[in-house]
C-alpha cells in the first residue's frame, strides 16, 4: 500500500557564491528572514545563529518547518537543508531567492521523494512568479499629510511625471487617482493651481490618520493600492491598517505617538521608535513596504551602498552621513533674531538637536555620549568642501550600523541663524523649544544656499565620498520648493517607482535591505529627478569620530 507524502525534505547546494556574504550575519540574517517569507510558514518560533570553521551555521525553527543554512566562505558554497510538514510550499521559489541574494552561479536541489533537480539561475523560475497586485496598473494612491512641505513636493514631482513620457512612471501616474488625506486640509484652489496636471485625479479628504477606524474605513472604500505616508500619523497603527488590506505601504521615516507622549523616551526617543516598530514587524505578512526612503534616510543609503560596490576590496572602518545645510533668507534682514529656521518641520528638528544625546553605532550596538549635541563638532571633508556638524540620532544610521560592520553616525549643520541661536540656550532648553520656529520657504520669501546631504566613507588611509548638492534657488524655480523637500521627494518617488515597476518579494524593507536582497531600481528612478550626485576621493583619513571631534565649549 502507498501513502501520500505527508512531508518534504529537501537540501539545495549553492556554489559559487559571493564569499564576502557567506561570511557576513547580517546580509544572512536579512536574507534568510526572505527566504523563510517566500515559505509563507509563518513566524519564526526560535533560530540558532553560530559560527562554524569556515562560515556561519543557522538554524530556524518555524511551527511546521526547520531550515538549516550552512556556509563555506573559503569554498564559495553554501547549503540549505529544509525539512516541512506541508508538502504545499513552494520551496523551488525560496531557494531561487537565497540564490540570487548569495550570488550563486549554480543551485542544486535534491528531495528525497523526486529526482535530483539541476537550474541554472536563468531558468530558476520564471519572472511571472513575482506577479503585482492588477490595481497598480492604475493604481489608486492615498497620500497621508498631503497639506505638508514634504508632500507638496511629491505633487510637484508627480505633476510633472503625468506630461514627462521619459518618466519611469509616467504611464501609471496619468492612469491613476490620488486621494490627499490631511487633519488641516488645504483648499481645492491651492491643489488645482500648484499642481494642474493632476487636478482631474485628486480627491481631497479632512480627517486625522490617527483615527485607525476612519483611516481603515477610507483605504477599504476607495480601493487604495498605494499609502504614501508623509504624515505624524503612527507609523505602526498606519501600517497595520495597510497590512490588514493587503496594501503597498511607503514612508519617510519613524513616527510613533506612544514615544511622543512618553516623556521618559526623552533623549532616546529614536531607538524606542526603531524598537516598537521591529517588534512589530514580523506580524507584516499581508503587504509590502519601504521604510524610510526620503533623502536621509532614503537616498543615503542607495548612496552608502552604491559606494561601498566602487571599493570592493576595501572594507569601510566607517560610514558618516554628512549634511551642511546653509539655506537661508535671501534678504537676511527678513529674520526674526528669536526665530527658529529650519527647511524641514522645525519640531522634528528639535528633537534631535536638544532632546536627544548625540549618538552613533559600532559593533552593531547604539552608543551615546552624555553631552549636548551642540556641545561638541566633528570635522567633514569632501574633497573642496569642509564643515564641523554635530552628531545627531538618524535612522539611516541606525540600519546602516546594524547591517554592517563599521562605525555609522549622522553628522549634521544647519545655517548659522539657527546654531547660534541654539548654542546661545544650551543652558535653558525649554526656552529654546517656545521660542517661535518657521520652515524656510521659498514661496514666502526667496532663499539662498543649497542643502549638501552625502555620505563619507572612512578607509584606514583614505576616504571616499558621495553626495548631492541642491540650489534653493533652482529647485525653486522648477518645483516651487526648497531644496531639502525635494531631496526628501526624490526618495519617495524612487520607492513608489520600485513597487510600480520592479518584481520584489512580499516583505518589509528599509531601503538598505531593499538594496542588498532584491533586484530593483531604486536608484535609478530617483535619480531621474536627483540626477547630480558627485563622487571622489580624499588621499588622507581624518579617523573615527572620536578623531573628528573638537568641543566648542
Amino acid at each position: 500500500m502507498e501513502y501520500p507524502p505527508s512531508h518534504r525534505h529537501m537540501l539545495a547546494k549553492l556554489f559559487n557564491c559571493d564569499s564576502s556574504i557567506l561570511s557576513n550575519s547580517e546580509k544572512i540574517t536579512v536574507y534568510i528572514r526572505e527566504c523563510i517569507k517566500e515559505l509563507n510558514l509563518g513566524e519564526i518560533n526560535n533560530s540558532f545563529f553560530l559560527y562554524n570553521p569556515h562560515g556561519i551555521t543557522l538554524v530556524i525553527l518555524l511551527n511546521e518547518c526547520q531550515l538549516t543554512l550552512n556556509t563555506n566562505a573559503n569554498k564559495k558554497y553554501a547549503t540549505v537543508d529544509l525539512f516541512a510538514i506541508s508538502i504545499e510550499i513552494d520551496s523551488y521559489r525560496a531557494f531561487k531567492y537565497l540564490s540570487k541574494a548569495l550570488k550563486s552561479d549554480k543551485c542544486q536541489i535534491n528531495e528525497l521523494i523526486s529526482d535530483t533537480i539541476n537550474y541554472s539561475l536563468p531558468q530558476f523560475i520564471p519572472q511571472s512568479n513575482y506577479t503585482k497586485d492588477s490595481r497598480n496598473k492604475r493604481p489608486i494612491i492615498s497620500i497621508l499629510g498631503s497639506g505638508g512641505g514634504v508632500a507638496k513636493s511629491v505633487l510637484s514631482i508627480l505633476n510633472k511625471t503625468t506630461n514627462d513620457e521619459n518618466d519611469p512612471i509616467n504611464t501609471f501616474i496619468k492612469s491613476s487617482k490620488l486621494h490627499l488625506i490631511d487633519l488641516k486640509q488645504k483648499d481645492v484652489q491651492y491643489y488645482e493651481k500648484s499642481f494642474p496636471n493632476l487636478k482631474d485625479k485628486i480627491s481631497l479628504h479632512q480627517f486625522d490618520v490617527n483615527n485607525h477606524k476612519k483611516l481603515k474605513a477610507h483605504l477599504k472604500e476607495t480601493n487604495t493600492s498605494i499609502v504614501l505616508d508623509m504624515s505624524f500619523g503612527d507609523t505602526v497603527d498606519v501600517l497595520k491598517c495597510c497590512n490588514s488590506l493587503g496594501i503597498v505601504y511607503i514612508n519617510s521615516a519613524f513616527e510613533s505617538v506612544s514615544v511622543d507622549k512618553n516623556e521618559s523616551f526623552a533623549g532616546f526617543s529614536l531607538q524606542e521608535r526603531y524598537r516598537l516598530f521591529e517588534s512589530n514587524r514580523d506580524k507584516f505578512k499581508n503587504t509590502s513596504a519601504i521604510i524610510c526612503s526620503g533623502m536621509n534616510p532614503g537616498v543615503v543609503q542607495w548612496m552608502a551602498i552604491y559606494l561601498m560596490k566602487k571599493y570592493p576590496n576595501k572594507h569601510p572602518k566607517a560610514c558618516y552621513i554628512v549634511e551642511n545645510d546653509t539655506s537661508f533668507f535671501e534678504d537676511e534682514k527678513l529674520a526674526d533674531k528669536n526665530t527658529i529656521y529650519t527647511t524641514w518641520y522645525p519640531e522634528g528638528f528639535l528633537d534631535e538637536a536638544i532632546y536627544s544625546y548625540p549618538t552613533f553605532i559600532k559593533k552593531h550596538q547604539p552608543l551615546f555620549l552624555y553631552n549636548k549635541v551642540y556641545d561638541l563638532e566633528f570635522k567633514v571633508t569632501l574633497g573642496q568642501n569642509q564643515f564641523y556638524g554635530c552628531l545627531m540620532p538618524h535612522e539611516e544610521a541606525v540600519t546602516l550600523g546594524k547591517m554592517f560592520d563599521m562605525e555609522t553616525g549622522f553628522i549634521y549643520k544647519i545655517n548659522d541663524h539657527t546654531t547660534n541661536l541654539i548654542k546661545s540656550n544650551l543652558n535653558n532648553i525649554d526656552v529654546l523649544w517656545n521660542k517661535p520656529m518657521k520652515v524656510l520657504d521659498p514661496e514666502v520669501a526667496p532663499l539662498k544656499g543649497d542643502d549638501l546631504v552625502g555620505i563619507l566613507l572612512v578607509f584606514e588611509d583614505s576616504e571616499a565620498y558621495m553626495y548631492n548638492k541642491l540650489n534653493n534657488k533652482e529647485t525653486y524655480d522648477k518645483y516651487k520648493t526648497n531644496a531639502t523637500y525635494l531631496q526628501v521627494a526624490a526618495g519617495i518617488y524612487g520607492a513608489l517607482a520600485v513597487m510600480l515597476l520592479d518584481d520584489i518579494p512580499r516583505g518589509i524593507y528599509y531601503v538598505d535591505e531593499l538594496l542588498v536582497s532584491t533586484n530593483n531600481n531604486y536608484g535609478k528612478y530617483l535619480s531621474y529627478y536627483l540626477d547630480k550626485f558627485i563622487i571622489g576621493e580624499n588621499n588622507h583619513c581624518d579617523g573615527d569620530l572620536i578623531n573628528r571631534l573638537i568641543k566648542v565649549k
